[in-house]
């Protein structure tokens, strides 16, 4: 399942459905709807500093602060849609290992 997991966020990354360093996640699903309900943050304001696309992981800048999200297997959504779970595994980590805030204004995903 994991490697399924992964592979699904690989072929993502490959065909450019995964958003590029910098940009908003506005359009990314779950991660989106995740992001905003926990801190309140519109997805404009929420850019993507880094994947780490073979463990589901991704660092983003949520208003910010940086905060560290990991896929943990999926859900069917209302519309039949399959999506990932996203879960905010910042605490896990030290505080020094995560990456810096973006400073620039955002991008639009897929530029």
């Amino acid at each position: 399942m994991r490697k399924a997991l992964g592979l699904v966020v690989l072929l993502a990354a490959f065909t450019g459905c995964l958003p590029g360093p910098g940009a908003t996640i506005k359009g990314s699903g779950s991660l989106t709807a995740t992001v905003y309900f926990d801190h309140n943050c519109p997805p404009e304001k929420t850019r993507v500093i880094r994947w780490f696309d073979n463990v589901g992981l991704v660092d983003l800048d949520v208003c910010g602060a940086v905060r560290r999200y990991k896929m943990f297997g999926s859900t069917q959504q209302v519309n039949g849609a399959i999506e990932p779970t996203w879960l905010d595994v910042t605490p896990l980590y030290p505080k020094g290992s995560l990456s810096e805030p973006l400073t620039s204004e955002p991008r639009k995903p897929g530029s």
